[in-house]
């Protein structure tokens, strides 16, 4: 247990009341000398390439898929996304997204998501 946490004061080790830890914190600081300096290191630049023209709003290209099954719809739609597209898989709601970085991607990505919803029923 510390000091302040018995009710004793950090700097002289007298009791005081728990109103004045802040005070007695102050003053502590005070007669301990000056401050230690803290070098900081400059924070690393972002490596990631990212979009030009970047405006901070998702817009939505087209959709790559729509299934349905009974009276839901389920849509996988390709957005413009600051790190590149993003596909997200919609039935009324988000269910999953994913950044993909190259068409490639967008493309095995939105077929295994739509074979694995085709097995569970879901059809064109």
């Amino acid at each position: 247990m510390l000091p302040f946490e018995q009710g004793l004061c950090p700097s002289t080790g007298s009791a005081h009341c728990p109103g004045s830890l802040t005070r007695c914190l102050s003053v502590s600081e005070k007669s301990r000398g000056p401050a230690p300096v803290v070098l900081r290191s400059r924070r690393a630049m972002n490596t990631t390439p990212q979009r030009e023209n970047w405006n901070g709003h998702p817009v939505e290209l087209r959709d790559a898929w729509t299934l349905r099954k009974g009276t839901k719809v389920a849509r996988c739609v390709l957005v413009r996304h600051q790190l590149g597209w993003e596909l997200r898989l919609m039935v009324g709601e988000l269910l999953r997204s994913q950044v993909c970085r190259s068409s490639e991607e967008i493309w095995s990505t939105q077929e295994s998501w739509k074979a694995a919803m085709m097995t569970k029923g879901w059809h064109v």
